[in-house]
Parts: C-alpha cells; sequence; structure tokens
C-alpha cells in the first residue's frame, strides 16, 4: 500500500505523457514544432510607459484548436490515480496515526 502511494501518481504521469504525445504525433504526422509560433505577448499584456500600465486596445478573434485526441482519457487516468493515491494516504495516516500501529517499509535490502 505505501508503495502504491508513492508509485501511482509516477505511474499517471508516466501514461498521460505517453498519450499526450501520442495524440500530439496523431495530430501532426512527421511534423516538428511550428517555427515562429510565439507571437510575442498575450492579449491583456500590460506596456508600461511613464509608470502607468496601459492595456492593448488591439483585439483578435483567435481560432482554438481542438483537444488533442486521448487528452480526456489522459486527465481521467491521471485523476483516478491520484485519487487512489490520496485514499490510501487517509488510510495510512489513519492507521499510523490514530490506530496506532507501527509501520516498517522497506526501501532497500
Amino acid at each position: 500500500m505505501y508503495q502504491a502511494i508513492v508509485f501511482l501518481p509516477l505511474l499517471g504521469a508516466i501514461l498521460a505523457g505517453i498519450i499526450a504525445l501520442a495524440g500530439a504525433r496523431a495530430r501532426f504526422p512527421g511534423k516538428g514544432p511550428v517555427a515562429g509560433a510565439d507571437h510575442g505577448p498575450h492579449h491583456g499584456a500590460a506596456d508600461v510607459h511613464g509608470g502607468a500600465a496601459v492595456h492593448s486596445s488591439h483585439h483578435e478573434e483567435e481560432a482554438h484548436e481542438p483537444a488533442a485526441v486521448g487528452s480526456r482519457t489522459a486527465e481521467l487516468i491521471t485523476t483516478t490515480l491520484l485519487m487512489i493515491s490520496m485514499i490510501l494516504s487517509w488510510i495510512a495516516f489513519v492507521d499510523v496515526g490514530f490506530a496506532h500501529h507501527d509501520v516498517r517499509v522497506p526501501i532497500f535490502n
């Protein structure tokens, strides 16, 4: 149980990373990152002139891309594994903290 508390979130992060990479590869097969994708400051960024912040009045409609394939699956996997880890942590806390059961977790032989 104690190893699961530590390794379930790690497993969720690894699985989410694999799913995100697979979704990005499915969206853009064989392509690398787009050169010049960062176009400077985003909307709402303030320019400072003479000590006063002046917000840009230039607003463009930006097209938002849909979520990558599998992103919802990655969210569900990571959230589920984190919740399981949280519940196991509460069980361990009650067992050790309130029930006064001593626990030894071997790390190395």
